[in-house]
């Protein structure tokens, strides 16, 4: 880093140790703190044992002993009320809702986070320039309203889209039984240890572009990205499989990658705050590992049901020792011409 940006950055920093400009944004982005944590209990009428559960919940830590800080703001307000609402309603239980809340503070710190360094420069102008007075106020309202309401707009918008197709999930599914795909990159350990970090946060982008425009195209639902690899889950074998040899075909062809591999394994799962557990995962996770590069193994009930079917050929392997699952029958899934 040079000497201008090394400066630069301290006095980023020393401006942001700032409580004014602290406060100037706290405001900008939260609101006015105008209540104490006992005027935010009184005003929800909530109980202070389940404020605090649930604020640890979302993430935050609680706040220090000196219980006569006015640090809540309206939108604190709002939201207990609101999550009162759901409990007095009967909608939710008390589990359900801390479920709920844990689920929504690890998904949005994410947001946050990534929103955070991706507006990096627009945030150390707006500090910058403010404790210069080279932004007016009209300006820095611009700037908040775009970086605040205006993502607050799209992340509503892309709630309701993905609560209305989960909606319709539930709908369309008579039964629990899923088909679970795992992808992952080949020799992706060794590839950290070779490659600077902008480079790897460029790989770990590639793939994770090719997974939306592969997995999430294909009809199956993403589960979770895990940096080098993904999980996934399709009503029925042909959708899972399709989205497995697409990715991996996908990081095959990329000249950045070593390749992929995957595994597929149908049977129950357990849905838990959004995410999959039990054997049916673990057994695709085994077989993903297990796969050569640029190939999908899959679990007998996949290659029975996709067997046959038009677009893939089924290489049946026989039966193979699985740690921690014992002996699983395993067939090598390709694509074929239809």
């Amino acid at each position: 880093m040079g000497s201008g940006s090394a400066c630069r950055r301290f006095l980023y920093v020393e401006r942001m140790n700032d409580p004014v400009l602290r406060q100037k944004l706290s405001a900008a982005v939260v609101g006015e703190p105008v209540y104490t944590v006992d005027e935010l209990m009184e005003a929800t009428g909530t109980p202070r044992a389940l404020a605090d559960e649930l604020w640890l919940a979302l993430g935050f830590p609680l706040a220090g002993a000196d219980d006569s800080a006015r640090i809540y703001c309206e939108i604190d307000v709002e939201a207990l009320r609101s999550l009162n609402g759901l409990l007095s309603l009967g909608l939710v239980d008390h589990d359900a809702l801390m479920s709920l809340t844990r689920v929504m503070g690890q998904a949005m710190a994410r947001l946050s986070s990534a929103e955070a360094e991706i507006f990096d420069e627009v945030l150390r102008m707006l500090v910058s320039r403010d404790a210069d007075g080279l932004l007016d106020e009209e300006a820095r309202e611009a700037v908040i309203e775009l970086l605040v309401p205006g993502v607050e707009r799209f992340v509503t918008y892309t709630w309701r889209r993905h609560l209305l197709a989960s909606m319709n999930r539930r709908l369309d599914t008579g039964t629990d039984a899923v088909v679970v795909g795992f992808v992952d990159l080949v020799d992706f350990t060794k590839t950290t240890r070779r490659l600077p970090e902008e480079e790897l946060a460029g790989l770990v982008a590639r793939f994770e572009r090719h997974v939306y425009e592969t997995v999430t195209n294909s009809g199956a639902r993403l589960r979770k990205l895990l940096g080098d690899g993904v999980m996934f889950d399709a009503p029925d074998a042909a959708t899972a499989a399709g989205a497995a040899l697409a990715l991996v075909m996908r990081c095959a062809e990329d000249p950045h990658m070593e390749g992929a591999r995957g595994g597929l394994a149908a049977g129950g799962a357990l849905e838990l705050e959004g995410d999959l557990y039990g054997e049916t995962v673990n057994r695709s996770s085994r077989l993903s590992a297990l796969a050569y590069p640029n190939t999908v193994l899959a679990d007998r009930a996949v290659g029975d049901e996709i067997n046959g079917q038009a677009g893939f050929s089924v290489k049946r392997l026989g039966s193979r020792s699985v740690r921690g699952l014992g002996r699983v029958d395993i067939s090598v899934i390709r694509a074929t011409l239809l």
